[in-house]
Formats: structure tokens, C-alpha cells, sequence
């Protein structure tokens, strides 16, 4: 059995026996209408006769019948109904095994629940995020608004039951044998604690609608080191090993990357359509390890995750790895 996997079980064992010792957490809105408005449209669309039937089912019991945190995911992922005739047609074998999987989310309250009360033990100034799981279209596992969990149900709980044979590299390397709830929960949370925008940046965040190459796969990497230390899972563990293997010249195709084009992020970030023989999303690794070594550097724990937590301390945080000269 996959390491991945018998971390993942780990961690359930543990919920179900200790989530007592870690107290209880907060009331939160916890919205799972959106998974049975996904499925009485899809099951709707066997009546229908031509493409724009489709499109209109999906509008008319889906899209038009969102929650208002999935209105706030269709809005962040720009998703629309013909999108989704697309994303169902292209992959029947897929939609079908994964049905069984996203019926059971009710199930995964504890687990969720106990990810919430570790992330409260251990981080200073914690909030209670609300938690929607909703059907994205295979784009995205999990976004955020200001104090809501949005997750992309169809991602996060693929297991060994799921046919992923019609899916592409990158979906099937960061859908995992068993359901990676806990992971994607405790990352998102993380973001929904992330503070303060450098104000340098804001010109660029009004133009591209992006915080610096840098400053992202911070963020990025920040959420994945929390989740490591705290809960001992990663969402984006199967790059690790590449990384490690290729820190170095990881470092210098960074390094090269920031000067010459400091706010592009095709090359390190959200790119798992447009990779080159490399995996994707490596940003994600180089954040993580820019912010284990601050972590690990810092004789103060709780004021180093104050300070990874802060958008604007990105090359604090950045400098402790060595990896990269600053400017």
C-alpha cells in the first residue's frame, strides 16, 4: 500500500479515538446541497435531446440552484454549465465511480471536525472557516473565500475505486487512493488565515489579478508545511520526491524565473494542463521548503507561523532557505 495512503488511514484511525483530546471545534456552516443538485442534473440529462438541452439542465438544476458559497466557487473558478456538458461527456467511466464516493461526505464531519481542533490548538489567532463541497469541472481541489472552504468534491475524494482512465497525468497524480479530505481541509484552511497584501504588489494584484511569482508559492507552501507539521498530510506530496532530487536546480530555474519575469506564474503554479516533462505545481514544493526552514530556524514556533501567516513577510520567510539572493 502506498505510503500516501496508509497515512491517510492513519490519520482516520486517529480521528475516531482522539478528536476528544484536541476539544471540539467551533460551529460552522457545513453545506453539502450543492452535491444533490449535481446529481439529480446529471441524472436529468439522459432526457435530454440536443447539446443546448444539456447545457440548459445543467443551468436550470445546478448552476441556477447554487448555495451561496458555490456561487462564490462558480465566480473564483469561472465555471458555467457548458463547461460541465463538457467535463461529463469527456469522462462517463469517471463520473460514474466517483457518484458513489460523494454521497458519503455527511460521514467525513469527525475527521473534518478533528483537522479543525488540531489547526485551533496550533495556530495563533485561529478563525473558524464555514466548509462547502460542491462538484467543480476536474479544475480545481479546493479554493477559498474570506471565511469559507470551498472544495472540489470530485478531486478530493477520489479513491482506488474511481476510473481515472480518461482523466489527464496531472489529475491522476493528485487524486489519491483514498479520499484526501482531511489534507485539502487543512490546507484551505490555512489560506483562510493568511493576511495583509505587501503593498509593492498592489499594483500588480489590480493588473493581473495575482500576488509576485515568489509571494505565491509562499502562500502556497506555507499552507502545505502547516498541514504537514500539524495534521501529517500533504496535499501535494507526490512532487516531493522530484523536489528533493532537483532542489538545486530548482532553486536556479526560480531564481532565473523571478528576475526575468517576477509576476508570471505559468511555470510553478496552477499549471497541470501545461507541463514539460516535469510535474506540476512545483511551487508549491519550493514554498514548502522555504517555509520548513524558516519554521525550523525559529527558535519562537508560534511567532514563526504569525510570520509565515503574514502575505507581506514572504521574503523573511523566503530568505532562511538559502536558496535564492533577494533583492
Amino acid at each position: 500500500m502506498p505510503l500516501k495512503s496508509i497515512k491517510v488511514i492513519f490519520f482516520i484511525v486517529v480521528c475516531c479515538f482522539s478528536t476528544s483530546s484536541f476539544g471540539k471545534s467551533k460551529p460552522y456552516a457545513f453545506i453539502t446541497s450543492d452535491i444533490d443538485h449535481f446529481w439529480e442534473a446529471y441524472d436529468s440529462l439522459a432526457y435530454a435531446q440536443t447539446y443546448t438541452d444539456s447545457v440548459d439542465v445543467i443551468q436550470r438544476l445546478y448552476i441556477d440552484r447554487a448555495s451561496a458559497a458555490f456561487q462564490d466557487f462558480i465566480d473564483k473558478r469561472a465555471l458555467n454549465a457548458k463547461r460541465y456538458v463538457q467535463v461529463i461527456h469527456a469522462c462517463p467511466k469517471f463520473w460514474q465511480s466517483i457518484r458513489a464516493n460523494t454521497n458519503l461526505i455527511e460521514t467525513l464531519k469527525p475527521q473534518i471536525d478533528s483537522v479543525f481542533a488540531r489547526l485551533e490548538k496550533n495556530i495563533p489567532g485561529y478563525k473558524q472557516p464555514d466548509v462547502c463541497f460542491a462538484i467543480g469541472c476536474l479544475n480545481t481541489g479546493g479554493t477559498t473565500t474570506k471565511n469559507t472552504l470551498l472544495i472540489g468534491s470530485e478531486i478530493v475524494l477520489a479513491d482506488y475505486t474511481t476510473d481515472k482512465s480518461e482523466l489527464n497525468d496531472w489529475l491522476r497524480s493528485v487524486m489519491d487512493s483514498v479520499p484526501n479530505v482531511p489534507g485539502y481541509i487543512g490546507h484551505e484552511t490555512v489560506h483562510t488565515l493568511q493576511t495583509g497584501i505587501p503593498f509593492w504588489e498592489l499594483p500588480s494584484l489590480i493588473r493581473n489579478k495575482s500576488l509576485s511569482l515568489l509571494n505565491m508559492s509562499i502562500l502556497e507552501g506555507v499552507a502545505d508545511f502547516i498541514t504537514v507539521e500539524f495534521l501529517d498530510m500533504n496535499i501535494n506530496d507526490q512532487i516531493h520526491s522530484y523536489g528533493d532530487a532537483h532542489y538545486d536546480s530548482l532553486c536556479i530555474a526560480l531564481q532565473q524565473d523571478i528576475d526575468a519575469a517576477p509576476f508570471a506564474l505559468d511555470n510553478w503554479l496552477y499549471n497541470g494542463s501545461q507541463t514539460n516533462g516535469v510535474p506540476a505545481d512545483l511551487g508549491y514544493y519550493m514554498g514548502y521548503r522555504f517555509a520548513k526552514a524558516y519554521y525550523d530556524s525559529s527558535s519562537n514556533k508560534k511567532k514563526a507561523i504569525r510570520v509565515m501567516l503574514k502575505r507581506g513577510q514572504y521574503k523573511k520567510v523566503a530568505a532562511a532557505s538559502n536558496c535564492l539572493q533577494l533583492h
